[in-house]
């Protein structure tokens, strides 16, 4: 192993596959976690900036990749926490909208009750 200063340790992994050991700090609460990942120069840097040196991509291209990767394996989590930051809006319409949107889209009753 070779310790490349910083946060972040390079390896070689068993198929001679350079890899990256990414220092994970210890905190007792998800609220520090939450302060920590705020900052500048944090874990979540480290993987898009790891990502990015490893594919020869730049960091724009490695962030979409990870959080990629997070929305597949944590769709609920990720969808909470895009509504919660306002990222996302999620709207019921009222009936009366919906019956108006169906008749100015020409879908007749019995297609509307088909399609919910």
């Amino acid at each position: 192993m070779k310790f490349s200063g910083g946060k972040t340790i390079k390896y070689a992994k068993g198929n001679n596959t350079e890899g990256t050991i990414i220092a994970v700090p210890s905190y007792q609460s998800l609220g520090a976690y939450g302060k920590y990942v705020m900052r500048n120069e944090c874990i979540i840097d480290d993987i898009v900036e790891a990502i990015a040196r490893s594919s020869k991509s730049n960091c724009e291209e490695a962030c979409e990749t990870f959080l990629a990767g997070l929305f597949n394996k944590y769709q609920d989590a990720f969808f909470s926490s895009a509504t919660k930051n306002g990222v996302l809006s999620l709207r019921v319409m009222d009936e009366v909208s919906v019956e108006a949107m169906l008749s100015e889209a020409g879908v007749n009753w019995k297609s509307g009750r088909i399609l919910f």
